[in-house]
């Protein structure tokens, strides 16, 4: 099952779009809103699974939640956060409550992708989304693409990566087999790079569902009543005292077993 996690919502033909999608093998589509206001409730497909995105651009160093307390963290199946700097990277891989970090790629960055920032975001469950679409349209912007690409892959050793197309048309999309070789040129082996489009996509959607459903969700287990005669305990030595046949207790050494 193949997915693609960006595509601009805000474009005349998007019934076209969504059916070269399906022509090309995709199942899973993420309709890409930037959150300037209400997503429609009525945006619905009956051509392709598709979730609802949005991509919020920080605004500010000081910004402390990058605009989202302004969403209905309900209204959308996935969150993501496109980076401006620094700062605003440090808050959304070590902080922000949001599915998916992506970077514009038809630009230089301005900041330094450092691996122990991304390696804090993949503890977190975070995924990076690089994005093609603009290089179809621009060939300054595919160098960038490339550049960008790459030093992405670097810093986050090839994992949590998805690729996208941030399509506007239909004729920017790329067929999934495409996609996967042009991640075997920016650098990712054959297996990672279909991974981009498959598992790690499958990943990003149970983060969210996660994230919407189980925060902060606490699970009590109850313990059942030991009889005196099979009375355990374990002391900090790491040795088990267990009564035995006359009641008095002997140490025993735990022992682990495979």
């Amino acid at each position: 099952m193949f997915y693609d996690l960006n595509v601009e919502i805000a474009q005349k033909n998007q019934r076209q779009t969504l059916e070269v999608l399906k022509h090309y093998g995709y199942s899973v589509v993420a309709l890409n809103h930037t959150a300037r206001g209400g997503i429609p409730s009525n945006l619905v497909s009956t051509v392709i699974h598709v979730f609802k995105k949005t991509l919020t651009p920080s605004q500010s160093d000081k910004a402390s939640n990058l605009g989202l307390t302004s969403l209905s963290p309900t209204s959308y199946d996935l969150l993501a956060v496109k980076p401006t700097n620094e700062a605003t990277l440090l808050k959304a891989c070590t902080d922000l409550e949001v599915d998916i970090i992506s970077f514009d790629c038809s630009s230089r960055l301005g900041f330094w992708l450092k691996h122990s920032l991304f390696s804090a975001a993949i503890q977190r469950g975070l995924h990076f989304e690089i994005t093609y679409g603009a290089g179809v349209r621009d060939q300054a912007a595919r160098r960038h693409l490339f550049t960008n690409a790459q030093a992405l892959i670097r810093a986050t050793r090839g994992k949590h990566l998805i690729i996208s197309s941030e399509a506007q048309k239909a004729l920017e999309v790329k067929g999934p087999y495409d996609v996967i070789n042009l991640g075997t040129l920016f650098g990712l082996n054959q297996a990672v790079a279909r991974s981009t489009l498959t598992s790690n996509c499958r990943a990003v959607i149970f983060h969210s569902d996660a994230r919407r459903t189980a925060y902060k969700s606490v699970i009590t287990v109850k313990s059942g009543q030991i009889d005196e005669s099979d009375e355990l305990a374990v002391n900090g030595s790491g040795k088990r005292i267990a009564s035995d046949a006359g009641g008095h207790k002997t140490a025993k050494k735990a022992r682990r077993t495979r």
